[in-house]
């Protein structure tokens, strides 16, 4: 995933795609890799903003994230609450 001066926190985590003519949000690489336990090259974060960088150093930090649809990315949490997505 290459990031850049206009990477935002939204591109981070969801895609837009459209699918029958609607506009439809899917998980993004970010998000798809730390569900599925898999490994994501992040590419020029030194040219990243401030806001992404942050997001980013707690996600590793914290082990935790809130995505815009009210679920949370976390490495632990109760497996049958579906607003958890635990971060393999």
């Amino acid at each position: 995933l290459q990031l850049h001066r206009d990477t935002t926190i939204q591109s981070l985590l969801v895609v837009p795609q459209v699918e029958d003519g609607r506009i439809v949000y899917h998980d993004s690489p970010l998000v798809r890799a730390a569900k599925y336990g898999r490994i994501l090259v992040l590419d020029e974060a030194d040219k990243a903003p401030v806001e992404v960088v942050a997001l980013l150093k707690g996600l590793i930090e914290d082990g935790q994230l809130s995505l815009p649809d009210g679920r949370m990315l976390c490495y632990e949490g109760n497996p049958s609450d579906s607003s958890i997505i635990k971060i393999h």
